[in-house]
């Protein structure tokens, strides 16, 4: 069973030790603190975060920076293996929310690594398009761009 839940602060701290593999290669070979992160992130996200729950299990948070009135935002997730055995359902589902939280945003953005394959397909798949492209810590990442007209 699928199911989302309101994410809380410590969702980051259990979801940095089960990120799926490509992810933590990454953010491992860019000595990022991703528990650090998730929770500053997270923090910036009060209006919008989500757990994503497969079989009772904890596969996925996410959120959107900004307020419940900010027209923009930084759309952000973390994913676990167990979400790739699940991708076509994971991906409607995060499609879903997305429309929802489009109905008051104009724009979100994020930033995909250009080697995580996975995440780049799941940006196109719910409508994102490149629109610059950033060096990271030495890491070549896109800038996803969403944009709704009004």
């Amino acid at each position: 069973m699928i199911e989302l839940r309101e994410a809380k602060l410590w969702h980051c701290g259990a979801i940095s030790h089960r990120l799926r593999r490509e992810h933590r290669t990454l953010l491992n070979d860019m000595k990022l603190n991703f528990h650090a992160e998730a929770r500053e992130v997270f923090e910036s996200s009060p209006a919008c975060r989500k757990a994503l729950y497969i079989d009772g299990k904890l596969a996925a948070i996410g959120g959107v920076t900004g307020t419940a009135m900010s027209r923009e935002g930084e759309i952000w997730v973390a994913v676990t293996e167990e979400v790739l055995k699940h991708p076509v359902t994971v991906a409607r589902l995060f499609k879903r929310e997305l429309e929802k939280v489009m109905e008051t945003r104009h724009r979100l953005v994020t930033l995909v690594f250009r080697d995580d394959r996975r995440g780049m397909m799941l940006a196109y798949f719910l409508g994102f398009r490149a629109s610059e492209s950033r060096t990271i810590n030495g890491r070549e990442a896109a800038v996803m761009e969403l944009m709704r007209w009004a």
